[in-house]
């Protein structure tokens, strides 16, 4: 069963493949990946934030377009498909190579269940680090490999993993649990528990030796989850369960599904560990981020683990169920057919500020800006850190001449660099034209100073 749908889940992504075709601007002339993409071309090299080594696999794609000498566009193009790339080869790895189709199937549910606008804010290395997790997970169940070498490999994985995001170790934690209380015990309980075991512990040296400020102050928030008891007044809390009744929708039919399924086989313990863990996972997103609501994509994106904790039971324990009345592939189809929809229909959000973009670089065509966001600016931006890469990226590509501005809600903290004439003005530092890559940054204008608008 789980290997026939397995072979179907190729088609799943090769929709999502399309798709990040299509929209490959979108996903790409967005706030963070648009500062990678400037990175890499700047410093050609790979473009690693908070020690978040994992993200290697996905930046290799512009990268070597860059070391190729590729066109700006195209390289835009490699970075958004390559994440495709990347999900399809965990994907492969768990199924074709580990014969592991539930773990696969697993990663797949996890990345359809309740996605929408993370797939346009593709940078995070959340879903990454996720991704990478069912490749351990599956390593660490998989047999008929000799040993030592299985041991040599897992080891070797397990440590990469640990270079993704600072959250893995909740989803790990609910994996590592999940088999330990289930009934079918996996096939080397010593290279299983003690790859877990190894995980934890590089995941604690790496906490306390590698964490950036980014990440420390993040996890400050967590103070909230026991201070804001009993979370009944909690504005991300009323916004997720919103969304629980639109694009959300399968996470409590999902909950429902499970919990029903574990009553009536009263097993009692693995209810126990996706209600706590969901419920819990939950409140510590939505009270870490009570006082600052961020944008729905960056919450949906953390939620992503809750897809893991989700669709393990949903794999392992509803898909046999169902499999009796022959409704596994009907279920299947509905869950990946709903996603696709729901991917499709977001990108109205993202299309709008890429053409609202394209019209502002029509209206101010020259003119090097520092522009103070507007509230009207800021509801089709979202976010404006971004603006110079982004207009970097869409002037260059669209117009063959790169536009210098920024849009920022902090034009006092700018406003000293407008003499600047022949530097590239960002929210956060000033880079001299003789440090972009003539290629890639087609700055003519080197005699106006830039213009304030407030």
């Amino acid at each position: 069963m789980h290997k026939k749908l397995y072979q179907y889940g190729f088609v799943v992504y090769a929709l999502l493949f399309v798709m990040a075709t299509l929209f490959y601007r979108e996903r790409t002339i967005f706030v963070d990946i648009a500062y990678h993409l400037f990175s890499i071309t700047r410093e050609g090299s790979f473009a690693f934030q908070n020690y978040r080594y994992g993200a290697a696999f996905t930046q290799l794609f512009p990268l070597t377009g860059y070391k190729l000498n590729l066109p700006l566009d195209t390289i835009m193009f490699m970075y958004s498909v390559g994440f495709v790339f990347y999900y399809v080869t965990c994907y492969w790895i768990c199924g074709t190579i580990l014969k592991q189709y539930s773990i696969a199937l697993t990663l797949l549910l996890s990345q359809v269940l309740f996605v929408t606008d993370t797939f346009y804010w593709i940078q995070s290395e959340l879903p990454q680090g996720l991704a990478m997790l069912m490749v351990m997970t599956a390593l660490l169940l998989s047999t008929g490999a000799h040993q030592g070498l299985k041991l040599a490999i897992s080891a070797a994985v397990v440590l990469f993993a640990v270079f993704f995001h600072p959250l893995l170790w909740i989803p790990a934690t609910f994996i590592f649990l999940y088999f330990a209380i289930n009934r079918e015990a996996p096939a080397s309980k010593l290279i299983f528990f003690g790859g877990f075991v190894l995980f934890f512990l590089a995941f604690y040296l790496r906490q306390r030796l590698l964490t950036a400020e980014y990440d420390r102050n993040a996890m400050k928030g967590a103070d909230n989850f026991l201070e804001l008891f009993p979370w009944t007044n909690i504005a991300t809390n009323r916004v997720f369960l919103r969304d629980c009744l639109g694009k959300f929708v399968w996470i409590p039919v999902s909950l429902v599904a499970v919990s029903s399924l574990y009553i009536y086989q009263r097993k009692w313990l693995s209810l126990l560990l996706v209600i706590a863990f969901s419920g819990a996972y939950v409140l510590l997103v939505n009270t870490t981020f009570s006082n600052d609501m961020p944008a729905g994509f960056y919450m949906e994106n953390l939620y992503l683990p809750l897809g893991v904790m989700l669709a393990l039971p949903l794999v392992f324990d509803i898909s046999p169920a169902l499999q009796k009345r022959r409704l596994v592939l009907p279920m299947f189809g509905l869950v990946a057919a709903t996603a696709l929809i729901r991917m499709y229909l977001a990108h109205d959000t993202y299309t709008t500020r890429l053409n609202w973009q394209r019209n502002f670089l029509e209206q101010h065509a020259g003119e090097k800006l520092l522009v103070a966001a507007t509230p009207p600016m800021m509801d089709t931006l979202i976010m404006t850190w971004g603006t110079p890469y982004e207009f970097w990226l869409l002037s260059t590509t669209e117009r063959d001449s790169t536009a210098s501005i920024v849009i920022t809600d902090n034009i006092e903290g700018i406003e000293y660099t407008h003499w600047e004439r022949m530097s590239f003005v960002t929210q956060w530092n000033v880079v001299p034209y003789t440090e972009l890559p003539v290629k890639y940054f087609k700055l003519a204008d080197t005699v106006n100073r830039y213009k304030v608008i407030k």
